[in-house]
């Protein structure tokens, strides 16, 4: 995967606004590179980490907080085995004792449920405790300080961070440029609503159950 600098990633920019170039600075177009980096990192989910639920999980304890740094869940796991991901719908429909259902009765925790972004469930509940909780999530990325800090991200990406730090920076400068500017950023926020990773891990509203009618 490409990796490219601030120092270059600010040259490709400047080239980008040609003849404008001059009627901005490194620190308004760094600034532009690290929205692009929150932006994209929260559509596209490209800074990924396993986090462990501090304490691991608790006896009887229905609801549980993702790490500090998570900025959405993507995976959970108890002992090293992964959990199978429902809605809190479906979980309430499938399973309508889910909030009391323990390992006591039900055996091992088999899945979770998101609540929001920043909480999630697990079922059944775990009746014993001290199970190491796993997190997969999209977490906060490293932004861009110095000249020689580095971004790495596919080709597209990289040429897509130059074109919104480009046209973001020059929405200050009215008329003409500003009109044109808005266009593209309309168009790349299009493109990130395609892209978007939560819309990818929307539970289906309807299965298709696989091999011919009978």
């Amino acid at each position: 995967m490409p990796t490219v600098t601030l120092s270059t990633l600010q040259g490709y920019v400047l080239d980008r606004l040609e003849g404008n170039s001059t009627a901005f600075t490194n620190t308004q177009i760094t600034g532009a590179l690290n929205e692009f980096i929150r932006i994209a990192n929260a559509h596209i989910g490209f800074n990924q980490a396993t986090l462990t639920v501090s304490g691991g999980s608790v006896a009887n304890q229905v609801v549980y907080s993702v790490p500090a740094t998570t900025l959405y869940p993507l995976q959970i796991s108890v002992n090293g085995v992964q959990l199978w991901k429902m809605s809190i719908q479906s979980l309430g429909n499938q399973f309508p004792t889910w909030a009391t259902d323990t390992t006591a009765q039900f055996g091992p925790i088999q899945r979770w449920a998101p609540i929001g972004i920043s909480q999630f469930v697990m079922h059944p509940i775990d009746s014993v405790g001290g199970r190491t909780v796993s997190v997969l999530a999209v977490v906060e990325p490293t932004l861009l300080v110095n000249s020689t800090d580095k971004l790495q991200l596919e080709d597209a990406f990289i040429q897509m961070a130059v074109e919104y730090a480009a046209h973001r920076v020059q929405l200050k400068l009215g008329g003409a440029p500003f009109a044109g500017a808005s266009l593209m950023i309309r168009k790349f926020w299009s493109t990130m609503k395609d892209r978007n990773t939560l819309q990818i891990n929307k539970m289906p509203k309807y299965w298709i159950l696989e091999g011919p009618p009978k």
